[in-house]
């Protein structure tokens, strides 16, 4: 709601939902309008593209082809299609083209799109940079698109202006792995309270069933650099009190924080520049309202370091009272005085 414009708050609410959706390992299952879903392997990540694929693209070819008048395609069996109809489909006050409507905003949102699906089936990040990347397609992608509808294009050639979608790449990331630790705070801190439900009954040290237990999605070659058993067994270790599992993994943590932090400062510094750059005072706060949700992710950083990285701790399932009003209040001055 920190938006300026009808645009932008429209453009958030039906990207960040689409991002959500495409993000739901089960989400199909508690939609039951969704009157084609047996046409589609849903609970596959191969069926779930494809739904979602085919949906974006009755969108496109209902607007082009038909102006708009196609009330039975793809597009009306879901609610978030729904709404991209209209973001699609609603002329931009700010820009010279409708929203979306550019091959770049295209192939950003089916980026986006394909990092989401292949995260539900993803057990490992090969590396640091994969993960990474991945951030780009997925967190970014997000940003950019929104960007988009506050009157920036992804492929603007407004040299003032391309220091935000700079931004919104090392942003992303920022968001991109402090959603990836949190997820893992939730796995980890039930796996050492609950140690009895997740290894076999002769106490075997690899048999966690992962599908059950969870995830810790972890860059191998972090792993590999403090000599920590790949994340399929970590699971198990700290079920059964490995002290120095444990410690490890703080480091492994340690280091993806410190990766997010610096990130999160380059990207500071590409606002600053286009600060510079820019005599469009309305352009830059736009600009600047899109990453405001970025504050909150240094958020959770400050607490899991508050906590020594420890994603065992159970504190860190759920922000206090205290601790969500710290965070909106931080928001709130940062969008009065329009700094991240």
């Amino acid at each position: 709601m920190l938006l300026s414009t009808a645009e932008a708050r429209l453009g958030y609410f039906t990207l960040r939902a689409l991002w959500v959706e495409t993000g739901l390992r089960f989400g199909f299952n508690t939609l039951p309008e969704i009157k084609s879903k047996d046409e589609y392997e849903i609970l596959t990540a191969d069926g779930r593209l494809k739904f979602w694929r085919d949906g974006m693209e009755s969108v496109f070819q209902m607007a082009d082809d038909s102006g708009g008048r196609d009330t039975d395609g793809l597009w009306t069996s879901h609610p978030t299609l729904r709404l991209l109809k209209i973001l699609y489909c609603t002329p931009s006050s700010l820009g010279e083209k409708n929203i979306l409507h550019t091959q770049k905003s295209r192939d950003t949102l089916q980026s986006l799109l394909s990092a989401r699906i292949q995260d539900l089936e993803l057990r490992q990040y090969p590396t640091m940079q994969s993960l990474i990347d991945r951030c780009h397609d997925s967190c970014s992608g997000l940003s950019s698109l929104v960007l988009e509808c506050t009157g920036l294009p992804i492929n603007t050639t407004n040299y003032a202006h391309q220091p935000a979608h700079r931004a919104a790449l090392h942003f992303g990331v920022t968001h991109g792995i402090a959603n990836a630790l949190r997820m893992a705070i939730v796995t980890a801190s039930t796996i050492v309270t609950s140690n009895a439900s997740i290894t076999s009954a002769a106490g075997s040290y690899n048999t966690v069933n992962t599908n059950s237990a969870g995830r810790i999605v972890l860059p191998q070659d972090l792993c590999d650099k403090y000599s920590l058993s790949r994340p399929r067994y970590v699971l198990s270790a700290l079920a059964i009190g490995d002290e120095d599992c444990k410690r490890k993994l703080k480091l492994v943590v340690k280091d993806m924080v410190g990766i997010a932090r610096k990130e999160m400062a380059l990207g500071k510094q590409q606002m600053d520049v286009m600060g510079k750059l820019s005599a469009n005072d309305d352009k830059k706060r736009l600009a600047k309202e899109v990453f405001l949700p970025v504050i909150a992710s240094t958020t959770f950083l400050d607490r899991l370091e508050q906590s020594d990285y420890d994603l065992t701790d159970r504190g860190l399932r759920n922000a206090s009272p205290v601790e969500r009003l710290v965070c909106s209040l931080t928001m709130m001055r940062a969008w009065v005085g329009m700094s991240i």
